[in-house]
């Protein structure tokens, strides 16, 4: 449903905001793109809804390559964005109203369920509503003729809780048909564990890690421990990412665990004064922040796939 190969985006100042991505998210998944500020999460779906146009590699939805996308296309692809530009001098039943005819798929019961749900004037002008209210219109807005895809930046960014929770509700409830792909970029990790089966991050443009989440969460521990070390031991593996020491207590993240004695052996022989050793399940939280720190200081691992 979405593919990106050797995707390739340059800036005038030469500065690469995206280099050879390739990934592709299959039908019925919801695949979250994630990375730094600027990282190029915001530049791919701008490639990939031919809002910008690479200087190399290719985009495509629904198979087809997006600067070739026709209105039969974009019938089936919703589009929401934390920029999102909305007529502000119609109001919120007229907008609703002007957007029906376009879409043969629109459900009326559907905009009305969600109407009630999120509790918006549609008497007034979208120019007047809140920044939550113009989020809570753009959902409308995207998911009342239920698309195929939906691309999703930074939907949540700067919202309260109970506007978030609003939306996020509407979207678990609106992909519980496993019937509709979604591409999200976000920085919010509550939405994306709690939404995603398959995570992508993002460092200086490249695809650094790549794998479905629950594959990822299975084979990464949290590693606690005491030690009197001053410094951190030499040859320590790849694997372990983020390695923190100091007198207050040590930890890392440690991936790619299949066997966690011998995990347990492998701090030992590093540390062996290591005293109240814990490996726990980590988080998608940890491993995410873990990984950046990590990437940010030494060579980022190969992508996993």
């Amino acid at each position: 449903m979405i593919s990106c190969t050797a995707l390739t985006k340059q800036y005038r100042r030469g500065t690469d905001a995206v280099t050879g991505l390739t990934l592709s998210v299959e039908p019925g998944s919801v695949f979250a793109l994630m990375g730094r500020n600027g990282a190029g999460k915001t530049t791919t779906i701008h490639l990939l809804l031919d809002l910008l146009r690479p200087n190399a590699g290719e985009a495509r939805l629904f198979g087809v390559p997006s600067p070739r996308l026709r209105p039969q296309h974009r019938q089936r692809l919703g589009y929401v964005s934390e920029n999102q530009h909305l007529p502000g001098w119609m109001q919120l039943g007229e907008f609703l109203k002007f957007l029906r005819p376009m879409y043969p798929t629109w459900d009326a019961a559907l905009e009305e369920k969600l109407v009630k749900l999120f509790a918006v004037p549609l008497t007034q002008k979208l120019s007047q509503l809140s920044r939550g209210q113009r989020m809570k219109a753009a959902f409308l807005g995207a998911l009342c003729y239920r698309p195929e895809v939906l691309i999703l930046d930074e939907p949540f960014s700067g919202l309260d809780s109970v506007i978030r929770q609003d939306l996020l509700d509407a979207l678990v409830d609106f992909l519980c048909d496993g019937q509709h792909t979604v591409f999200l970029s976000s920085h919010d990790l509550e939405e994306v564990e709690r939404l995603t089966d398959t995570i992508g991050v993002l460092e200086n443009g490249k695809l650094a890690l790549h794998g479905k989440v629950d594959d990822l969460l299975d084979t990464a521990r949290e590693v606690t421990f005491s030690t009197a070390a001053a410094t951190r031991p030499a040859g320590l593996p790849n694997e372990w990412w983020n390695i923190v020491t100091g007198p207050l207590g040590s930890t890392f993240t440690a991936t790619g665990v299949t066997d966690a004695p011998a995990l347990a052996a492998a701090v030992k022989h590093h540390w062996p004064d290591a005293t109240s050793l814990t490996i726990r399940p980590c988080g998608l939280k940890r491993l995410y922040v873990d990984f950046l720190r990590q990437s940010g200081t030494e060579s980022p691992v190969p992508a996993a796939a």
